[in-house]
């Protein structure tokens, strides 16, 4: 029986070194109140595996606002009792592009 053995370690192994699909990322898009006094901006968040807000993609306020600012916004109260406006699903790798 030592061969089976060998043969299960050896497909143990194998399943572990698969290649696997990274997995889509979850983009909620939503009107926010912004902490920093710029009114209602749109903001896009990125959401994790528990549906929490890990960081936001983009901001309607200016350009550099998402790797700028602080990111405050996704801790307000208003991101997470609002209604988001889009749900988008962008691929597990490259950027976050929409399509038109």
């Amino acid at each position: 029986m030592r061969w089976i053995d060998t043969v299960r370690r050896f497909a143990a192994a194998a399943r572990t070194f698969r290649i696997r699909p990274a997995a889509p990322r979850i983009v909620r898009r939503m009107d926010v109140e912004c902490p920093h006094g710029r009114g209602r901006v749109e903001v896009d968040f990125l959401l994790d595996r528990s549906g929490r807000h890990e960081a936001v993609v983009r901001c309607s306020a200016h350009a550099v606002c998402p790797p700028a600012c602080d990111q405050a916004c996704r801790l307000c109260v208003d991101a997470y009792a609002e209604r988001a406006r889009a749900i988008l699903v962008y691929p597990g790798t490259g950027p976050f592009e929409e399509i038109d």
